[in-house]
């Protein structure tokens, strides 16, 4: 299946080869540093201090992980987390009579990141996709972006309904969300750390559609995402847009149907993605759903 890229709305992300080379570029800068000049005998035998300090970061940040799986319920982090914790045992082996069985530790990373990661859609995050899927009926190219929330309207969904589908958001990595004292917040982009876990999310500075308990729903787009797109897509109806897209979400939800917005999505995953589209032969849909 031959991928339409004139038909979209994002802007191709190349920043994402310049930033992985750049993270293996400075990873190995660092390594290099500590092992040559910070700890040089550790090129010897037995477990040296570089050693055990990457066994405290590898333990800390994997229970870290681990804790989000348990937050959140979303496999992603069960597997950085799993091998994350993997490291010790690996570096423990070393210095034992199983110092053999080191290299089995490259067959788990292997299965763990290159089956359980990329190769399934699921585990990949689908911001883009919501992005996309958002920007498809947006036909208008005037009125650039207005650096304020959208108001959608009052919906219909009870406390109960808006948090578990906030959850079930989170763990399809659809969004990531943030659940606060009288919001549920569905953001569409990255993960923040320092609102997960200690703050408030600033919703002028997130592309997100906010909900509170009483039904009011208010969506807002940053300057940044805005300027992913190709075209300058009339705001208004971006942001409309992008609130009946997730109003159908929240209905398919409500209707038992969760299959339908996944199947969306992987569709979305397929179209956009050329070696997602060589694991999919369902037929894409052309039009993203519009149920406001």
């Amino acid at each position: 299946m031959m991928i339409n890229l004139q038909s979209r709305k994002l802007k191709p992300d190349k920043s994402v080869i310049f930033r992985f080379f750049m993270t293996i570029f400075l990873g190995a800068a660092a390594l290099t540093f500590i092992i040559v000049v910070l700890d040089a005998g550790s090129w010897g035998p037995g477990l040296h201090t570089f050693d055990y300090g990457l066994m405290v970061f590898y333990s800390l940040l994997g229970l870290v992980y681990l804790i989000l799986y348990f937050k959140t319920k979303n496999r992603v982090y069960l597997v950085l987390g799993c091998a994350l914790l993997l490291f010790i045992p690996y570096i423990l082996t070393s210095q034992s009579s199983y110092s053999n069985f080191r290299s089995s530790f490259y067959i788990i990373w292997g299965g763990l990141f290159l089956i359980g990661g990329p190769v399934r859609r699921r585990f990949n995050p689908h911001f883009r996709q919501v992005l996309e899927l958002a920007a498809r009926p947006v036909d208008e190219l005037h009125n650039g972006f207005t650096p304020r929330p959208f108001p959608a309207g009052r919906w219909k969904y009870s406390k109960e309904e808006i948090i578990n589908f906030g959850k079930f958001m989170m763990k399809h990595w659809i969004t990531t969300t943030y659940f606060g004292p009288e919001h549920v917040i569905l953001v569409i982009g990255g993960f923040s750390w320092r609102y997960f876990f200690f703050g408030k999310p600033n919703l002028q500075k997130l592309t997100c559609v906010s909900f509170d308990f009483a039904g009011n729903v208010s969506v807002n787009i940053t300057q940044t995402d805005y300027l992913k797109f190709r075209d300058q897509l009339t705001f208004d109806q971006l942001c409309a847009s992008l609130g009946n897209l997730i109003k159908s979400f929240l209905m398919d939800y409500q209707m038992n149907e969760e299959s339908k917005i996944l199947t969306l999505i992987d569709e979305e995953m397929s179209r956009s993605h050329w070696f997602f589209s060589k694991l999919s032969g369902a037929p894409v849909s052309e039009s993203a759903p519009n149920k406001g």
